[in-house]
């Protein structure tokens, strides 16, 4: 499992995102399982040149929601490795996959840093949106943030009983890893 911290000062307050990237190995089904039921987001990413990791993530749905994700918790889902020439999993077929779910979507690449920032900026406006208790001028200020970083994705609901999916990370395997965020705001 690997852990960090994002502090931000917005609208007057210290905002702190912890991030817990999850390994993806049954093994490690106990430990994420704990993780779940705090989610306050979640960042979906699979390998768009591993069409097993596309194909994983209705498995992925059905074991945030038996830890008990957080009802209408937003959901961006990205396509990693944008760089791919030939992908396996062609980008308007997942984006097609979450916008079906009201999930926003992004293509992006590690490798590059291409759509990373879009994704996260996109992830953490909704979060607190949707988190209780956090003042206008938080939202406000955050919502100003994300409109510099280019393409926002707009999602049309959250994690719901509708809706699908923990997607793996792109790291090579056929079982990826879990980004999931969650916010708080002090």
């Amino acid at each position: 499992m690997d852990y960090g911290v994002k502090p931000l000062r917005l609208g007057g307050a210290e905002v702190r995102v912890n991030l817990f990237d999850l390994a993806g190995g049954d093994a490690f089904k106990t430990v994420r399982m704990e993780f779940y039921k705090d989610a306050q987001g979640l960042l979906l990413v699979y390998d768009a040149g591993d069409r097993a990791s596309f194909e994983a993530l209705e498995r992925w749905v059905g074991e945030a929601r038996e830890g008990g994700a957080a009802g209408g918790a937003p959901v961006v889902v990205v396509g990693n490795k944008a760089e791919l020439l030939a992908a396996a999993v062609p980008a308007n077929e997942g984006r097609a996959w979450a916008e079906g779910q009201g999930w926003a979507f992004f293509e992006a690449s590690a490798a590059t840093g291409e759509g990373v920032r879009a994704a996260f900026a996109t992830l953490f406006l909704q979060m607190l949106e949707f988190a209780p208790g956090v003042p206008d001028r938080v939202i406000a200020a955050a919502s100003a943030s994300v409109l510099q970083e280019g393409e926002v994705g707009r999602a049309r609901g959250g994690w719901g009983p509708t809706a699908g999916a923990p997607v793996g990370m792109g790291g090579g395997g056929r079982r990826p890893s879990l980004l999931k965020p969650d916010a708080r705001a002090y």
